[in-house]
C-alpha cells in the first residue's frame, strides 16, 4: 500500500500554517511601512514648504507659530546662530492620534 500516514500530513499542516501566519505578519508590516512612508513624506513637503516661506520672509520678518493642515499640525520655531549671519529653523509635524500619533521633525538654517 502506498499514502501518507497520519503523522506526515499533521506535520505538513503545521508547516504549511506556520509559513502562512509568516505570510500575514510580513504583509501587515509592509502595509504599516508603506502607511508610514506616506505620512512622512508628506511631513516632509509640509516642512519644506515651511521653511521655504520662512526663507521667502527673511531672518527679520520670519517667526515662530503653528498652523494645523487636516490632521497633521506644522509647528515652527526659530532660534538665532552664534553669530547674526543665520537663523535656525525647526519644523515638527504631529500626526493625530487617529493616525498613530507620531512626531516628525526637521531643522534647516536660513542664512541672513
Amino acid at each position: 500500500m502506498r499514502g501518507v500516514t497520519l503523522p506526515e500530513v499533521l506535520v505538513a499542516l503545521v508547516v504549511l500554517a506556520v509559513g502562512l501566519i509568516g505570510l500575514a505578519s510580513a504583509a501587515t508590516s509592509a502595509s504599516r511601512l508603506a502607511v508610514r512612508g506616506r505620512w512622512d513624506a508628506e511631513a516632509a513637503a509640509l516642512a519644506a514648504r515651511r521653511i521655504e516661506v520662512l526663507r521667502r520672509q527673511g531672518c527679520r520678518g520670519a517667526s515662530s507659530g503653528e498652523e494645523s493642515v487636516g490632521p497633521l499640525a506644522v509647528a515652527w520655531a526659530l532660534g538665532g546662530g552664534a553669530d547674526a549671519r543665520y537663523l535656525r529653523v525647526y519644523v515638527s509635524i504631529t500626526r493625530s492620534a487617529a493616525l498613530g500619533g507620531g512626531v516628525t521633525a526637521f531643522a534647516d538654517v536660513i542664512p541672513c
